[in-house]
């Protein structure tokens, strides 16, 4: 079994911007969509910049958890379960596991994240996500 990585990211569904006032904390809620023609139960991992490195979230839908991941540092801040009553924050953001999900049907798998940003959001800089597969093609 080979496990490659393959950018099946389809679409940005939806994004929803929260917020106060210049200085007060910004949230940010919106999902991604990842397709995968062997089924969503072959992505083994899906992972989410949200503009910055710094505040990257790896989503494994066989377990329902997710991990923080601080990239430049390659640190792992720790990993919680999606729907779990807790949050997992660095110094770029915090991501509440209450209200991010993950669901999957047929060819399709999404994930919702919901990060909190100490200050202004990182709306300037790239969102990006990909996914890894179990499988290769046939």
């Amino acid at each position: 079994m080979s496990i490659r990585r393959k950018a099946i990211l389809l679409s940005l569904l939806s994004s929803i911007i929260f917020g106060g006032a210049a200085h007060a904390q910004q949230f940010l809620r919106f999902t991604v969509q990842f397709n995968d023609p062997d089924g969503y139960a072959d992505i083994t991992r899906a992972t989410v910049a949200m503009g910055s490195e710094r505040c990257q979230v790896e989503v494994y839908p066989s377990t329902s958890e997710f991990v923080l991941f601080d990239g430049p540092r390659g640190i792992r801040t720790a990993t919680a379960k999606l729907g779990a009553d807790t949050a997992l924050a660095n110094e770029e953001c915090a991501i509440s596991a209450a209200d991010s999900s993950i669901a999957g049907s047929g060819n399709q798998l999404r994930v919702t994240v919901r990060a909190t940003f100490p200050s202004a959001l990182p709306i300037h800089r790239p969102f990006t996500a990909y996914a890894i597969r179990q499988s290769g093609s046939p």
